[in-house]
């Protein structure tokens, strides 16, 4: 556990709130707790013990609280921060209230929190024994050890302060005789495990592979055999196979050749029939279509004439009808003229019925148009003169107004002034640190030339850095070929000590390991070596800490060299941007021009801006209201223009309704207005309709009779046009089938058939022409190809018979090869596994050995280790030495 914070108050002499930090007391690792008796020294102690347990050694009892609390104090708290294994952070807290009616009660609360995400989580189930891994009594006994009691820990029996120290120091990882029990029994049980599986693997050696060896070699021998002459043998059987099927194929040639003999009559019919179709297909077929087209229209022309005859009769007949009803209606439409001005004048009686209503509606929004006009003049004029009174307000205002612009051109040449100045104080800041900052580089070259150990490497630290970083880099090099000579001397001690080894190990009778002889006549006496080995090894050390040190210097020197040289660029910068600002400040200084100011008193120009800025804000406000005031009077303006136009329009329409009135008056032509002054718009709306329905009624009736007569008209027309069109068609269809019934009769007479009938015949037979060209062309390539083939293998065979028992024979033989072949095959195949196999077994076996071999090496460490870990000694020789290096670092830090 490392202690981090600790905040105390209200405890012991601790009335007011203390603050200990433990984290800066920590970086030389020991640090002490010093002052006079009674400072509280050991309440720092004990409030750790308290607020981590819960209780401490030197109060014990049910009022710990109320003894540890201050007796000037109402409230006491006790905050720990502390550190354990893996860096883990915790926090343990105790507060403590007194009940204000009773004094020596005291309340106690307790929080636990662990660091996580950078921040504190509250955990009420931690527990400080099982993080820091002490009991109370171990913690008290090491960590906290009470005034007094230091001999009680020096004096505690061998198995406590065994178990105690295991403990403090976490030595359980070092009670290693039960594991080292249990690694024994396994390695047992695995050395059993192996000579079980080695007993097993006996008969497996290396003679018996290369037997099996070299029975495979012979099996691969007799295998190509026989594949050779299985070879050489299904040559020949091939040539006799293929003689075979030649006769097969004849045989079947000759059948195939008879049978299409038997049918060569039959297609030679079929051909015959093909020609007398195509024959008459050619010569007759579009000509009896077209009879037959010519027959059938006759048939049709026929049907339609008399449908056609029938239906002119009819249609006469209803065109005399209608006729009759026109001529009827024509009678009356002579007098529909008197009606329709009848109809118009009802529509003009309307409309000057409608004006009457809207003259009245006129003339009181005339009323109100003139007295909405009367009153806005009033507002106007009101209006004028509140903007003449402001604009003489504005005029006065303008005249007193400064010159803004030219005080907030000063302003600016100040505030640029100040900015330019600002500029050139951070330049002379940033130089004055980097020239501190090439100070401190100095100073740390000094301090290096003045550390004891560069004394050692032999250079002279008056000279320039350059040089003494030169003087380092050739003392390195000769550091290291000096190591170089000392590393070969090494390495020819050792050979001569290992020649040493070999003589004292030579045996007669037994070879040299280096010449390989059994006779050792005299062997090379050499002297003990160690001593010298063991002083060049500490040369070879001493050599290298002293180029470990040179290395660790030279990098320092160049890296300061580096930083010096950029700070003398970044000075020299720096120096050079001071001067160039410096420069443009003063000749900035130099350009202020205004007479009036004083180049020392930005404070002036700032208040009469101010003024000058006030005086503006209320000439703005006193044009705000003007122009508010004046666009206000615009718009009154605007309005009482348009209220007077609105009077002008209403008293044009009134005039312009009364003249429209008198002018409807003068356009009735069989109606007056005077004999319907008294009567309401419902009636003559009524009368007008009724009048409206008897000329809608005449005329529609007469314009669908007259079209009705004009359609009968027409249709009439185009029947007889089409009747006598049949008639025609009729006439020259008969000529048509006479003419071409007497050309085909001509034509059969001059091909040789009897009749029209025999054509008709043949042509109704429809015969598929492409099939049977198809089916005759292929029988003939089939009878010419077989006959053809039939030839080639009865001239291949004239010199070729075929052995029915050599072939038999052949094939047996080839059979019986295979069958020997399959079995070697098997064979090379059983020889091949078997060898892999034992093969496989002896690698295992060997395997087998070196692990042995192993375990029983393992078996003598493991006994060792039994008899070094028997009872608490290997643990009580490590806490010793964990106790020496606690004492040791402590008498470094404070003897």
């Amino acid at each position: 556990m490392l202690p981090l914070k600790l905040r105390i108050q209200g405890i012991n002499s601790y009335q007011k709130e203390e603050i200990i930090e433990f984290s800066n007391l920590l970086e030389s690792k020991i640090f002490g707790i010093f002052g006079e008796v009674g400072s509280g020294k050991s309440t720092i102690l004990e409030a750790i013990s308290y607020v981590l347990y819960g209780k401490y050694e030197r109060l014990k009892g049910e009022k710990v609280s109320y003894n540890l609390m201050n007796l000037k104090s109402n409230r006491f708290v006790i905050d720990f921060e502390f550190l354990v294994e893996n860096d883990n952070r915790y926090r343990f807290v105790v507060e403590g209230r007194r009940n204000s009616k009773n004094f020596d009660d005291v309340t106690v609360k307790r929080s636990r929190y662990v660091w996580i995400d950078n921040k504190w989580e509250p955990r009420e189930d931690l527990d400080a024994k099982e993080l820091i891994g002490l009991s109370f009594e171990n913690f008290n006994r090491t960590i906290i050890i009470p005034q007094g009691r230091f001999m009680e820990f020096i004096n505690l029996s061998g198995t406590d302060r065994t178990k105690m120290l295991k403990e403090i120091f976490n030595l359980y990882k070092y009670d290693l005789l039960d594991k080292v029990g249990m690694l024994q029994s396994q390695n047992n049980n695995e050395l059993s495990n192996l000579a079980g599986k080695l007993s097993q693997l006996d008969d497996i050696t290396k003679d018996i592979i290369e037997e099996n060896n070299k029975a495979l070699e012979i099996v691969l021998k007799q295998h190509d055999e026989k594949k050779k002459e299985l070879q050489l043998k299904e040559k020949d059987f091939k040539l006799l196979e293929k003689i075979k099927k030649d006769y097969q194929r004849l045989g079947e040639l000759d059948k195939i050749h008879e049978e299409l003999l038997l049918k060569e009559p039959e297609f030679l019919q079929n051909e015959k029939k093909l020609k007398e179709y195509e024959l008459c297909v050619l010569n007759f077929k579009s000509d009896f279509d077209r009879l037959y087209e010519i027959e059938q229209n006759i048939t049709n022309t026929g049907l339609k004439k008399l449908n056609l005859e029938k239906k002119v009769e009819n249609t006469e007949e209803k065109y005399s009808q209608i006729k009759n009803k026109f001529d009827q209606l024509s009678i009356e439409i002579q007098n529909l003229d008197k009606l329709k001005k009848e109809s118009n004048d009802y529509d003009i009686i309307l409309n000057i019925k409608n004006d009457e209503n809207a003259v009245k509606d006129k003339e009181k929004a005339l009323s109100q148009a003139k007295k909405e006009f009367e009153e806005l003049k009033k507002i106007n004029e009101a209006r004028q003169n509140e903007i003449l009174d402001l604009k003489k307000k504005i005029s006065e205002k303008n005249k007193n107004l400064p010159d803004i612009s030219l005080l907030a051109e000063i302003k600016n040449w100040f505030l640029q002034a100040q900015t330019m100045q600002k500029a050139v104080l951070e330049i002379i800041n940033s130089l004055t640190n980097r020239r501190m900052s090439y100070q401190r580089l100095k100073n740390s070259i000094s301090d290096i030339f003045d550390a004891q150990d560069i004394k050692t490497l032999k250079i002279d630290t008056t000279l320039e850095l350059d040089s003494v970083i030169k003087q380092l880099e050739n003392n390195i090099e000769k550091w290291k070929n000096g190591l170089n000579n000392l590393n070969k001397e090494k390495d020819e001690i050792a050979l001569k000590d290992k020649l040493k080894e070999y003589a004292h190990s030579l045996e007669d009778g037994k070879p040299c390991p280096v010449c390989g002889s059994t006779e050792h006549p005299n062997p090379i006496e050499i002297k003990n070596l160690d001593k010298e080995l063991e002083n060049i090894k500490i040369r070879i050390q001493k050599g290298e800490a002293l180029i470990e040190m040179a290395r660790e210097y030279l990098d320092k020197l160049k890296e300061l060299r580096s930083t010096i040289a950029n700070e003398e660029k970044n000075i020299k910068e720096e120096e050079a941007k001071h001067l160039e600002k410096k420069n443009q400040y003063d000749e900035f200084i130099k350009s202020f021009k205004w007479k009036d100011y004083s180049v020392d008193s930005p404070e002036e120009v700032n208040l009469a801006f101010s003024t000058a800025k006030q005086m503006k804000d209320e000439l703005g406000k006193l044009q705000e209201s003007f122009e508010k005031i004046e666009k206000q009077s615009l718009k009154g303006l605007e309005e009482q223009d348009s209220i007077s136009k609105k009077v002008a329009l209403i008293e044009n329409e009134l005039s312009a309704m009364n003249s429209k009135r008198e002018t409807l008056v003068n356009q009735l032509k069989v109606l007056s207005y005077r004999d319907f002054e008294g009567i309401g718009k419902d009636s003559i709306q009524n009368k007008k309709a009724k009048l409206d329905k008897r000329i809608q009624e005449i005329s529609s009736e007469y314009e669908k009779t007259g079209q009705e007569k004009k359609n009968l008209e027409l249709e009439l027309t185009e029947l007889k046009t089409e009747l006598k069109n049949i008639n025609q068609n009729l006439k020259d269809s008969i000529e048509n089938k006479s003419g071409l019934e007497k050309k085909v009769n001509n034509m059969i007479t001059d091909l040789g058939f009897k009749g029209i009938d025999e054509v008709k015949q043949i042509l109704n037979k429809k015969l598929d022409v492409e099939q049977i060209k198809e089916s005759i062309n292929n029988f003939k390539i089939k009878l010419e190809t077989t006959k053809r083939e039939r030839d080639i293998l009865k001239e291949k065979l004239q010199d070729n018979t075929f052995d029915q028992e050599k072939y038999h024979k052949v094939k047996e033989e080839i059979d019986r090869i295979k069958e020997l072949i399959v079995s070697l095959i098997e064979e090379k195949s059983r020889l091949k596994n078997l060898v892999k196999e034992q093969k496989s077994k002896l690698n295992e076996k060997e395997k087998f050995l070196k692990e042995k071999e192993e375990r029983e090496l393992r078996a003598e460490d493991l006994k060792l280790m039994r008899s070094l870990f028997t009872g608490n000694g290997f643990v009580n020789f490590i806490s010793t030495v964990r106790l020496q290096e606690v004492v040791n670092y402590a008498n470094s830090r404070f003897m």
